[in-house]
């Protein structure tokens, strides 16, 4: 009767949108949490501290315009897209229910129709009628589920200061940077990315120093995997800006990049468990992640895409991560 009335027959995956709710449930509990222990540390700290400074610094954790405010916003709004997707699953649910009853009753009710000697145009009444009823149900469940997400009024984004994505580099490197040369502080970066890609199990790569130019802003580095097995691959990065420091950030961010490629591939041979630091089932998960649909998920614009797809994410991680972790005495360790 589907393909009679050409209604599609529903094909949709409920348990991957209660999973989705139950993913929102614990962001919320999170965020609650964060808030509660941002607000017992302050108030450590106000027990301790008085004055200007003290005050300050509960109105810049705590105040208007803070984390804190982000996350106590978040909690509420984590919990009504909880909501919302539980909204979906249940009336997606119903609504194939009630289709493939429809769907059943009316099949039986048409063969037995056409075997008593009914009539065509009674019949094709029949199959318009099922395609009108199985419309309805289909609307309605669309209905429900558009309205439970139009009541989200999620919270604006939050800025992220430099120093919280890029990581704070040690004072003592950055002095050291400052009195180097344009040649040695390639050197440093190309030690940097080969010592990463030793350390998680990937081929090094030479770097390529080039001008990148961007009319929209400033691009550090790039990394591009190439065809398929990853030939052709490369990563540059903007030699116009080899004075900054946190190019030190921008190598460990590119060659993440180029792990995750590396991983997403998979392991070689039948008998290996890994690749580039990820089993299979990793490989698999990051693959899925790395899909179109995920990739322009976020806004209209290329920005609002890019900064939310999951690999990135995990390679501002990695960058930050180091940075932060690098000390003056460690650095050392990549000067020529």
């Amino acid at each position: 009767m589907y393909s009679m009335t050409g209604v599609i027959q529903p094909d949709l995956d409920v348990d991957a949108y209660s999973t989705l709710a139950g993913h929102y449930a614990t962001l919320a509990a999170q965020a609650d949490s964060t808030v509660g222990s941002t607000q017992s540390a302050v108030s450590a700290v106000l027990a301790a501290n008085d004055g200007e400074a003290a005050a300050a610094f509960q109105s810049t954790v705590t105040g208007g315009g803070s984390i804190t405010e982000h996350f106590a916003d978040l909690g509420p709004a984590a919990r009504r897209t909880e909501s919302a997707y539980r909204t979906t699953a249940t009336s997606a649910a119903t609504a194939r229910f009630a289709m493939d009853m429809l769907v059943q009753a009316r099949t039986l009710a048409y063969w037995q129709g056409l075997a008593n000697g009914a009539d065509l145009h009674a019949l094709s009444l029949l199959v318009n009628l099922t395609r009108n009823d199985l419309r309805a149900l289909e609307g309605q469940s669309v209905e429900e589920i558009e309205t439970a997400f139009a009541a989200l009024d999620l919270p604006g984004r939050f800025e992220t200061p430099r120093q919280d994505t890029y990581g704070r580099i040690d004072p003592a490197i950055e002095e050291q940077w400052a009195g180097m040369s344009d040649e040695e502080r390639m050197e440093v970066l190309q030690n940097i990315a080969d010592a990463y890609a030793d350390e998680m199990g990937y081929p090094r790569m030479d770097i390529t120093f080039t001008p990148i130019k961007n009319d929209t802003g400033t691009t550090w580095g790039s990394y591009n995997d190439g065809s398929l097995f990853g030939i052709g691959s490369s990563l540059k990065i903007n030699s116009d800006e080899l004075h900054d420091p946190h190019l030190i950030n921008t190598v460990v961010h590119e060659m993440q990049h180029r792990g995750q490629y590396q991983g997403m591939r998979g392991p070689t041979f039948p008998w290996q468990d890994e690749r580039a630091g990820m089993t299979r089932e990793e490989a698999e998960r990051w693959s899925e992640l790395n899909e179109s649909d995920v990739r322009t998920k976020g806004g209209d614009s290329n920005w609002e895409q890019y900064e939310p797809r999951p690999i990135e994410v995990d390679a501002r991680r990695a960058g930050r991560d180091f940075v932060d972790d690098l000390s003056h005495e460690e650095f050392q360790e990549f000067v020529p």
